[in-house]
Formats: C-alpha cells, sequence, structure tokens
C-alpha cells in the first residue's frame, strides 16, 4: 500500500458495512439540520461513530471525518491534517490549504476564518462535517476557538457534526444561547427494546427468548458495545442464565475475557500485539507478529463485528475500538514479559513511522523513553514540520528527551531552537548558539552555517540589541577565511540572505555589501529558492531607501513585484512585497500610489491574518500623509498603529521595541507639523529610548535628527545641535545620502535661526544640489514648515528653483505668512490684477469670457479688495446684486460662487466662515497683496534703516506694479478706492527709494527709480525735478531740459498751471550752464 493511505486514515470516513441502520435516530437527525451544529455525545461504545456513519450513508450525504486526537491541540497539525483531508475530498483544486506558520500567529482567528471559508468553498453543499473523538481535546486547547471560528463562516447547506464522550465545553455555550446547536446525547442513543431485540436477532439468533433479550437489554441499559460483547459470547456457546451476576461497567472486562479466552492461542497472540499499533495493514500486523494469517484474522474479525473497524482505502486499513484496544492491552501487560512489551513498543513505532504515522511512533517513543528512536525519528521529520508549521508538536517531543542529551546533541539543538522562535527568541537564540558551538567543535559546517543564519535572522527579526550583529558578522568573516564554498547553494542562500540583511542594519557602508548582495541574488535564481530571493530583495529595497540610492531600491522593487504577481507566492511574502512599494513610494514621495500600495497590503492582512508587518505599513502611511502635509490621515494611519500595541511594553512580544520606536517617532513627526511642543516633548524621547534599544545606525541617525528639531523648537537650542551633531556623524559614517541630505537641511535652518544667512544659504545650496541629484522629495526630520521656509529662502536666492518648485508642489507645502508675497512659490493659483486681471492655475492661463464669467469674476475681485478680512455673504449679494433682494440674491449667490469655484479649480481656495467669504491667502497668490506685504517690510526696514533689506523690497515691489489695479476695467465705484491706494502706495516708494539713491549719490540708479513714478504719473512734480537733478549729475543737461519742456506743457494743458518756482530755477540753472557750455 502507499504510505499515505496509513497516515490518511485519521481523515478517513469509517466504514457503514454491517451497521443496523437506526430509523428513529435518522428521523432526528433529518430535523436538526435546521441547525448547524450537531454534539453527538455517550459514553464509549455507544454507537455514535456508528450512528453518523450510517446515517451519511443511507442518505447519500457528502462528508469529511476528521479523527481528533490529542495531537490536535497542536493546532498547526490540526490545520494540516484537515487540510489534506479537504485536499483528499476534493482533489479538482489543485491549490492546497494554507499552514499554519509562524507568520499566522499574531492572527490565529482570522486566518482559520479565512481557512474555513476557503474549505467550505471546496466543499459543495449539502455537506457534513465529522470531528470525531472531541473528547481528546483539552478542555484549555486552543482548538476549541479555532471551532468556534470555523462554525462563525459556516454557509448554508453546511453541517458540522462533534462526537465526543462528554458535554461540550464552556466555550460551545455562546451556540447553544444563540440555538445554533442541537444536542444528540446518551439518552437519545441507547437502544430501545425493539431496537435491542434486532441488534440480538442478527448477532445471536439461537436467542429466541423474548425474556431474556429484554433482560440483556435492561443490563446493558440500551448500550450498544454490552449487547454486541453479549451476542458474541452467546453465539460461542456462552450461557445467557449466568448473566445475573454482571453489571454493565464490567460487560467489557468480563466477555472480552470470555471471547479471548476461547480464542486459539496463536489469535489471541496475534490480538495483544497487534494492540500495539492504533491502526495497521495486514503488512503491519504481519511484520509485528510474525504472522502468516494476518489477512484472514483480521477479515474474520471484521466479518465478525468483533469490535474492529475496517477503514476504505486502496488497501485495507484496520483499527480496533478503543474499549477493546484498551482490554488486550491491559491483558497483554499482565501475560507477556516487560522484554517482550518493550520490544513490540519499538517494533510498532518503528512500523508506525514507516507507514507515515510520525505522531503515533513517537508517543510510543516517549512512553517507552526509547530515546534513540525518539532522536532518530525527529532528525529524519524535523524539516517537513517546520515548514508545516507544526513548531509546537516538534518541540513537545525534543523536550521530552532528556536535557543532558539534547545539551551534548548539536541537531537537536538546532532544531529545538528553530522551533522555540516563534515563541520565546531569546531561548531560541541560546540554543542556537551552543548548537553553533558544537557544530563548530565538531567540524559539520552544514549545522555551522545553518545555525549561524538562523542566530542572525532571529536578532535581526527582533529589531533588538542589533550590535549583537557585529559579533556574528565577524565569526562569518573569519568563517569564510576557512571555508571557499558553502555546503550546498540552499544553505549558502541563507548565509548570504542573513549577512545582507545584517549588514544593512548594522555596517550598511561595509565594503563587501554588495558583494554579498549579488552572492545571495545569484544563488536564489532557482524557483526552490524564491522565498529567500524575495526576502533579499526587500531589504535591498529598504537598503535603497534609507541609503538614498533610489534607482537600486527601485531596480530590486520591480523584481520583488514581478515575483509577488507568481500563483504560488506565500501570502506573507506578497505582503512583504507591498511594504516594499509602501516604503520606496513614501520616500520617493508618490503619495498616491503609496496610499494605493497601503491599501493593498493592509487588506491582503486583513484576509490573511498575518499582521506581522502592520506597524511599519501604518506608520509610512502617516508618514507619506505628513509629506503630503495631511495631518488628518496622518493622525489616522496613527490612531490605527496605535492600536495594534500592547497596552504596557512586553518582552514576550518580539516586535514590541520597533513598534513603540515606530509609533514614537511618527508620533513626533506629527506632533512637530502640529505645533504640540508637549507631545512633541514626550514622544521624541521614547522615540530615542527604543531607537537606541534597536542600535541600528541608520534609525539612529533619524531619530537623533528629529531630535534635533523637536528640542529646537522647544527652546532647548544647545540640546538639539548636540542631537544634530550625533546624528550627522552617523550619516557621514555611514554615507547616507538622504541622511545627509536632511543632516543639511537641519543645519541650514539652525543657521538661519541664528541670522547667519551666508552659511544658511550655503549649507541650503548644498542640500538641494544633493537632493536634486538623488531626486530627494521628501525630508524626514522636520515638518512642513520647516521645509516651506528653507525652500522659500531656496526661491529667493535662485537656488535650484525648479527642483525646490517640484519639492513644494509634491508636498503641498503652505508658505509662512512672510513667504506670502513670493511669485516663485508654484501657487496653485496666481491672480495679476496690476495693470490687467488674469488668472493662472497651475502655471497655466484660465480663458474666460469677460461677459459670461462677469458676475463669479466680480465675487473673486470684490474678495481681492477685502484680503484677508473678508466680506459678508449678504454684503456682497448687496454689491454685485444691487438690484435684487431677499433669498433670489441669496439664491444668485450661492450659484455665483459655485461657478466661481468650478472655474477656478481648487474649491478650498474661496471659504465660506461663520457667514464670512475670503480667499485663502496660502493657495492663492495675488499681486496686489504681494506688492503691499512687500511694501510694509519696507518700510518696517526703512525705520530701522536697513536699507540694503528695505531697498531690495522696494524694488520687488515696484516690479509687481505694471500698472492700475484690474487695468482696463470699468470704472465701478467700488474698486476706485483700492485702485488709488494702490497707486499711492506705489509713488511713495518710488520717491522714497529715488531719494536714497539721490542721497547716495548713485544718479543712475535713481534715475531710473524716478522715471519709473514718472511713467505712471506724469504730473508729479517731484518726479519731474528728480529726473532732471539726475541727468544733471550725469551730464545730460539736453534730457533733463527737454523732460522740462514736455512736463511744463502736459503741466498746463491738463491742469493749467505752471511748474513750481523750484523746478523753474532749476531749468534756469541747466540753461545757463548750457550756453555757457
Amino acid at each position: 500500500m502507499k504510505k499515505d493511505d496509513l497516515s490518511l486514515a485519521k481523515i478517513t470516513r469509517p466504514s457503514a458495512v454491517g451497521i443496523l441502520p437506526r430509523r428513529r435516530l435518522f428521523l432526528r437527525l433529518d430535523r436538526l439540520h435546521s441547525r448547524p451544529i450537531l454534539w453527538v455525545s455517550g459514553p464509549p461504545g455507544s454507537g455514535k461513530t456508528s450512528l453518523i456513519a450510517s446515517y451519511l450513508d443511507v442518505r447519500k450525504l457528502s462528508c469529511l471525518w476528521y479523527q481528533v486526537n490529542q495531537t490536535d491541540s497542536d493546532i498547526a497539525s490540526f490545520f494540516f491534517y484537515l487540510g489534506l483531508a479537504v485536499k483528499k475530498a476534493s482533489p479538482r483544486f489543485r491549490r492546497p490549504l494554507p499552514l499554519l506558520t509562524p507568520e499566522y500567529l499574531m492572527g490565529i482567528s482570522t486566518f482559520t476564518l479565512r481557512f474555513f471559508e476557503h474549505l467550505y468553498g471546496r466543499l459543495p453543499p449539502p455537506f457534513f462535517l465529522v470531528f470525531d473523538n472531541y473528547h481528546l481535546v483539552a478542555p484549555d486547547s486552543p482548538l476549541h476557538e479555532v471551532i468556534l471560528n470555523g462554525v462563525s463562516v459556516l454557509p448554508e447547506g453546511m453541517n458540522i457534526v462533534l462526537i465526543s464522550r462528554s458535554n461540550p465545553p464552556p466555550v460551545f455555550a455562546q451556540l447553544h444561547v444563540h440555538d445554533r446547536m442541537e444536542f444528540l446525547e446518551w439518552d437519545q442513543l441507547r437502544f430501545t427494546l425493539e431496537e435491542s431485540r434486532e441488534i440480538v436477532r442478527l448477532r445471536a439468533p439461537k436467542i429466541h427468548s423474548k425474556e431474556v433479550v429484554q433482560r440483556l437489554h435492561q443490563i446493558t441499559g440500551g448500550w450498544v458495545a454490552g449487547l454486541l460483547l453479549i451476542s458474541d459470547a452467546v453465539r460461542r456457546g456462552f450461557e445467557p442464565q449466568s448473566l445475573e451476576k454482571v453489571i454493565s461497567e464490567e460487560i467489557v472486562n468480563y466477555f472480552g475475557s470470555v471471547i479471548f479466552n476461547q480464542t486459539g492461542e496463536e489469535t489471541r497472540d496475534f490480538l495483544m500485539k497487534t494492540a500495539f499499533l492504533p491502526r495497521m495493514t495486514v503488512k503491519m500486523s504481519e511484520e509485528l507478529t510474525g504472522a502468516g494469517n494476518g489477512e484472514a484474522i483480521l477479515s474474520g474479525l471484521t466479518k465478525n463485528n468483533f469490535f474492529i473497524e475496517r477503514l476504505p482505502a486502496d488497501m485495507p486499513v484496520y483499527q480496533y475500538h478503543p474499549l477493546f484496544r484498551n482490554f488486550l492491552l491491559s491483558r497483554a501487560k499482565e501475560l507477556l514479559e516487560q522484554d517482550t512489551i518493550s520490544d513490540l513498543n519499538r517494533r510498532a513505532a518503528l512500523l508506525l513511522e514507516e507507514s507515515g504515522q510520525t505522531e503515533d511512533a513517537a508517543q510510543i517513543y516517549m512512553g517507552q523513553k526509547h530515546w534513540k528512536g525518539l532522536i532518530q525519528l525527529i532528525m529524519k521529520h524535523a524539516p517537513s514540520m517546520m515548514a508545516q508549521g507544526r513548531y509546537q508538536l516538534l518541540e513537545k517531543w525534543l523536550t521530552a528527551l532528556p536535557e543532558d542529551l539534547v545539551e551534548k546533541t548539536a541537531w537537536l539543538l538546532f532544531w529545538l531552537g528553530s522551533c522555540q522562535f516563534p515563541f520565546d527568541p531569546s531561548q531560541s537564540l541560546r540554543s542556537h548558539e551552543k548548537a553553533f558551538k558544537l557544530f563548530r567543535e565538531e567540524g559539520n559546517m552544514e549545522g555551522t552555517f545553518l545555525s549561524w543564519s538562523s542566530i542572525v535572522d532571529e536578532i535581526e527579526f527582533s529589531h533588538n540589541g542589533l550590535s549583537r550583529l557585529d559579533h556574528w558578522i565577524h565569526e562569518l568573516e573569519d568563517l569564510m577565511r576557512d571555508v571557499k564554498e558553502f555546503p550546498s547553494p540552499e544553505i549558502g542562500a541563507r548565509v548570504a540572505s542573513g549577512m545582507t540583511t545584517a549588514l544593512a542594519l548594522r555596517k550598511p557602508q561595509h565594503p563587501e555589501f554588495h558583494q554579498w548582495v549579488d552572492q545571495a541574488l545569484s544563488l536564489t535564481k532557482s524557483p526552490q529558492m524564491m522565498n529567500v530571493r524575495m526576502w533579499v530583495l526587500f531589504q535591498l529595497v529598504l537598503y535603497g531607501c534609507l541609503m538614498g540610492e533610489f534607482e537600486r531600491a527601485n531596480s530590486a522593487l520591480s523584481m520583488l513585484t514581478q515575483l509577488t504577481g507568481f500563483k504560488d507566492v506565500p501570502p506573507f511574502l506578497k505582503i512583504i512585497g507591498k511594504l516594499a512599494e509602501v516604503m520606496y513610494h513614501q520616500f520617493t514621495g508618490s503619495h498616491k500610489k503609496c496610499m494605493k500600495a497601503l491599501s493593498e497590503g493592509m487588506e491582503l492582512a486583513r484576509t490573511t491574518g498575518i499582521h506581522i508587518v502592520d506597524q511599519p505599513l501604518l506608520a509610512h502611511g502617516s508618514l507619506s500623509s505628513l509629506n503630503v502635509n495631511d495631518s488628518k490621515s496622518a493622525r489616522q494611519f496613527l490612531d490605527k498603529l496605535a492600536s495594534t500595541l500592547n497596552r504596557i511594553p512586553s518582552s514576550e512580544d518580539l516586535l514590541d521595541i520597533r513598534n513603540r520606536h515606530i509609533y514614537h517617532f511618527v508620533s513626533a513627526r506629527l506632533a512637530l507639523a502640529c505645533g504640540d511642543l508637549a507631545e512633541l516633548s514626550f514622544h521624541t524621547d521614547l522615540a530615542l529610548k527604543y531607537v537606541n534599544e534597536i542600535e541600528a545606525p541608520v534609525f539612529i541617525s533619524f531619530t537623533h535628527l528629529l531630535n534635533a528639531v523637536a528640542l529646537h523648537r522647544l527652546g532647548k537650542k544647545e540640546e538639539g545641535l548636540d542631537q544634530l551633531q550625533k546624528g550627522s556623524l552617523i550619516a557621514t559614517e555611514i554615507k547616507s545620502k538622504l541622511l545627509d541630505f536632511n543632516s543639511l537641511l537641519t543645519q541650514a535652518y539652525f543657521a538661519f535661526d541664528r541670522e547667519e544667512e551666508d552659511s544658511g544659504l550655503r549649507l541650503l545650496n548644498m542640500a538641494f544640489a544633493l537632493g536634486k541629484d538623488q531626486r530627494f522629495l521628501n525630508t524626514f526630520s522636520g515638518d512642513p514648515s520647516m521645509t516651506a521656509r528653507l525652500c522659500a529662502k531656496a526661491l529667493e536666492a535662485g537656488i535650484e528653483v525648479e527642483y525646490v518648485r517640484e519639492i513644494i508642489q509634491k508636498r503641498n507645502l503652505i508658505p509662512e505668512k512672510s513667504s506670502l508675497q513670493l511669485e516663485k512659490w508654484p501657487w496653485p493659483l496666481k491672480i495679476y490684477t496690476l495693470g490687467r486681471f488674469g488668472i493662472l492655475k497651475d502655471g497655466k492661463p484660465i480663458p474666460f469670457s469677460r461677459k459670461a464669467q462677469e458676475k463669479p469674476l466680480s465675487i473673486l475681485k470684490v474678495l481681492i479688495i477685502m484680503r484677508e478680512k473678508g466680506i459678508r455673504t449678504e454684503d456682497i449679494a448687496d454689491i454685485i446684486w444691487p438690484e435684487v433682494n431677499g433669498d433670489l440674491a441669496y439664491h444668485s449667490f450661492q450659484t455665483t460662487l459655485h461657478r466661481l469655484r468650478s472655474l477656478m479649480g481648487y474649491s478650498e481656495v474661496v471659504q465660506v466662515r461663520e457667514g464670512h467669504l475670503t480667499l485663502d491667502p496660502c493657495r492663492c497668490w495675488v499681486d496686489a497683496w504681494a506688492f503691499e506685504r512687500l511694501l510694509e517690510e519696507a518700510d518696517i526696514y526703512w525705520k530701522e534703516k536697513i536699507a540694503e533689506k528695505a531697498i531690495q523690497l522696494t524694488e520687488k515691489a515696484m516690479a509687481l506694479y505694471q500698472g492700475p489695479f484690474l487695468g482696463m476695467d470699468a470704472e465701478q465705484s467700488w474698486k476706485m478706492p483700492v485702485r488709488e491706494r494702490l497707486r499711492n502706495k506705489f509713488l511713495r516708494s518710488v520717491s522714497k527709494l529715488g531719494d536714497h539713491w539721490s542721497q547716495a549719490g548713485q544718479w543712475e540708479n535713481a534715475r531710473d527709480c524716478y522715471q519709473k513714478g514718472f511713467e505712471v504719473d506724469d504730473l508729479a512734480e517731484g518726479f519731474c525735478r528728480g529726473l532732471m537733478v539726475c541727468y544733471q549729475r550725469l551730464d545730460q543737461r539736453a534730457e533733463a531740459l527737454s523732460l522740462y519742456q514736455r512736463f511744463e506743457k502736459r503741466l498746463k494743458a491738463v491742469l493749467g498751471i505752471e511748474p513750481s518756482e523750484k523746478t523753474k530755477t532749476l531749468r534756469d540753472a541747466l540753461t545757463k550752464k548750457t550756453q555757457s557750455a
């Protein structure tokens, strides 16, 4: 027979041949279909299993039968065998159901739900799932919750039957309360008198007396096992009159002894010895007993219904009823020598192992303390059990061994450490370190390398105390000096993968880092190594992002994305692929792509129950939201992240420190962006505490830089400078361009704050030159206001203007109030009103028909006039629709406002708050507003006698003034005061600047300045006279006299007056000097 036939006996439906159909209970079972769950309970031998098996057979109902045993308390073993059962029941589905491997442990309930959903999807209703021998499950076993979760998604047309010797465990009470469970208990299972007559008639036709049958029924109490035994005994010549002295509890032992003693010695020997096998084939029975007639004995027992069951398979599989097997084992203990029993156990275990029943074999080895056999079994099956996720069962076997035996056996220590890793990583690490030492001493390079990679994996995965990796990096370097090649490509791939990750986390600047990456990728080209290859590529994406090598990260991501698209990729690696996408898009500033990948990753986590990277996914979602200035979304992601943390720090959660650092780092970024200084101090302190426990230089540097900005914002500037220096030093040491970029920006920010303008601009120039070259669009140590300030400084100084504008646009940065006049800022909307009226949306003109858009544009112009203070909605309605009253005016306003927002394309630019309508000055640039702000700032500097800055601002303002407010628009009365105010401000500023240049003796500058004023107001005598003086000083007297003549003529024509005596005197002096020349 095939090896699998016996191992699948656990999931094989019992035969219903020869079982008395119990029509009374069949009808009851028909009525119970309305409840999805049926609990069948009764003592051993009460016919529970036979009833359900025969019912399903008679009613021709499909089923999946699962024999529960103690092994199923390890729920990974339960899912493994249940998956085999489903595969057997629905072979047309080629893809197996998932195994409960460690990545699912954080979401077992979700895994269970999805597992059962897939299971039900492969089994067409009506269908029954039968879990037999459920009483063997321990009261505190997690299997109960698994079954409950499976029940919760049970579809219509599916029923679950649980067969047990006892009542349901307390956790099942909810099913009864919600009327989802029906019961078939011992009182209903008992044979009635009629059923007892029928079975006695079939098994012992010699009994004709109704009184005897009635007495048998009374003695057994309708217990079918007793009826069967008595019937068999009578059939063998036993006198039923002697039954007066027998009570039901003794029936099995009593009649077992009667029948056993009447059996031939050869058969008795066969029965006792085969009882050491929980199930067997003919070949196994013959090999264990030495009998050559095993098939005849087993067939005869089956034919006579002698408490033996034949399970359907390609080749027959037999198993004794538990009651009868227990009797036979007790008799063997009485009759056989201890050495014989030990030998039988040893050989039975070997036969069981050869037939695929490793759990039963291990149970015998442990019971007999046959350590050699158990060790051989462990060594043979450990790799496959690890792959199946059956860590806890394997650990149970290992811990059953004497401790001193494990401690001096390298492979046992290795497998023990591997089992412990998901549940006790610190103990796992100790076991693997001991194994490494023993392997090294033995010269076993296979074990040495496997132990090394396991140790490194455990340290890396914990993200705690990563400095421990330094020792193991050196250990591998020493090993590689002695070993020229790995024992196998698979081992080489594991080692190269581990070294790649170790160097990335601790020594990213290591000169051999890329050599290890290349080796890892080279060794993982085969399909069998795809999982390791994907992990290496993920680490390369992370490395490229953190080091600012985005092209390398993108190349790795492309390969990783291609692999995640394959059909058989484990869900965990698919989620890791999504995390890689999220990271890359967050670092490179592609917010929409980041959000898409995040949504897909979280959905995968939800549907698979794999939540091991929920925290990094949510953290990057929050950071990406902060990068686009969306603090609301950032807060939402952060709140979800917070909900995943342990309430208090937990040493049992191997990812607790990583998760807490992530949470506090992102929380500090959000607090910084929102200006919440109390929260900022709290979170930066804890982020620094946890990152120092992690001991990854790149994360330490990022945290120092963030802490530097936080302390600076909190007024602790010296402490902030110290943090900046620490972060910058690490950035230089590990050669991370991204960290250098953030460090330079932070240094520039500090310099500007100290009013060291030149130093700040030099650092800013270096930062943005590096950023442009590497395509850095996001920063990780500051907040949006800091970045906005630095970008404004760069634009004012003409530093990498197009690149800086791209940063601003990508990140939705809002300028500081001091930068609202900055025309180079990439405003969503720019509105020009001086000398013309035009609107630019994202740098392109908005076309509009003046007549069609007259009313919406009139609202816009009113809002421009009112500036930040805005206007009440009813007042604007009075201005635009003076002839309309009441509701009609309000309705017209609402309609027109909608049209205005549609025209502009940015609805948030026009704000309505508490009945006031305003333009948002942070999203909309208006030349008239910028003009006035510049002049206001210039006035401050004039008063403070800071001439250089005042001149710079005044000249910027003058450049903006291209003509009267709203150009050639119709002269509505509400526009005129603003037009005059702006014109007068321009003229005053020109006069002030011209006078400054004159006093400074810079006559050409003065001339140009006065000329601009004169062009706007050719009746302004001060500009005319100022120009004449400039021409005089520049020895251009003819130009001065020509100007005077034009001015005099213009003044008389328009105002009917002559120039002042002061101007005439200047004219006379110029004339006289010209004549004398």
